[in-house]
């Protein structure tokens, strides 16, 4: 891991010399030595550095967090950016939303390791996003950015779901720590339940129930329902529904997949949980 940040380190100052780049490539092994005729220049060995975050160039070189995804909440958008420009030069992904609403969409409609929001966003402020979050069952953990110096947000925060916190301004490289600390945790015996009128889902078992009683629902039944519960309050339309749910779209089952399923459901779990928005989609309220 020390090669690997001093190649990182010297790639953002730009000072990796031919010298020391051979250096540290002759230290890591003999399964660099095809790419030392690579014409050197900052680009090459930014290509190198790709080699490095996707594990390719060295298979002795193992990164505990490879391809935890971030997903970035944040209104300041130079600071967003250099969230997620840093992330990535730490081999991580990441992705960005500017607001509450667009935030809420991203974190319901993909799977993230871990999110970092901002208690003070437009649209939806963070509180609300994070307790609504938890109220659909994303237990994704979550670290709270806040510039407010008193501590009723933070205990607020906390008390709703959030994982962790951190004041503004705050170290790059203690936000990559709490966010590998929140990455190590497992939870596999946590059991997430979200409730719907006086059903119950176990996104966990993939189980739904009425009074104790098992509603069964198909593999892609139990996906489309959990996927327009995750969605609570927000109408999704059947193209949607078809990326989402069965990762796939055309002409053919657009006409006909969506709505037969949503009918099945429907004898299934009974009328008033899933709406018909004419023009907008599918939705439960």
């Amino acid at each position: 891991m020390n090669l690997i940040r001093e190649m990182r380190d010297s790639l953002v100052s730009h000072h990796l010399t031919r010298k020391k780049f051979r250096r540290i490539i002759g230290e890591s092994g003999k399964n660099a030595k095809d790419f030392i005729h690579l014409p050197f220049s900052f680009f090459s060995i930014l290509f190198l550095h790709v080699l490095y975050t996707k594990n390719i160039l060295f298979s002795s070189i193992k990164y505990d967090f490879l391809n935890m995804k971030i997903l970035i909440i944040e209104d300041n958008r130079i600071l967003a950016k250099n969230i997620r420009e840093y992330l990535t030069l730490k081999a991580f992904q990441a992705e960005v939303a500017f607001d509450g609403i667009m935030g809420k969409e991203k974190a319901n409609s993909e799977h993230f390791d871990v999110i970092v929001l901002d208690i003070n966003l437009p649209g939806k402020d963070g509180l609300t996003l994070c307790q609504e979050l938890r109220e659909v069952g994303n237990n994704t953990p979550i670290i709270f950015l806040t510039s407010s110096n008193t501590s009723k947000d933070v205990v607020k925060g906390l008390n709703i779901g959030a994982d962790d916190y951190m004041g503004k301004p705050f170290d790059f490289e203690e936000l990559i720590s709490r966010i590998q600390a929140l990455g190590r945790r497992n939870i596999p015996n946590k059991i997430t339940t979200i409730q719907v009128g006086d059903i119950m889902i176990d996104t966990t078992k993939r189980l739904v129930t009425r009074k104790n009683e098992t509603i069964e629902l198909s593999t892609k039944e139990f996906d489309l329902f959990q996927y327009l519960v995750q969605n609570r309050g927000n109408p999704v339309d059947r193209q949607v529904l078809l990326e989402k749910v069965w990762g796939e779209f055309d002409a053919y089952m657009f006409s006909r997949t969506v709505d037969v399923h949503i009918s099945t459901l429907r004898k299934k779990l009974g009328d008033g949980i899933i709406e018909t928005r004419k023009g907008f989609g599918y939705v439960v309220s």
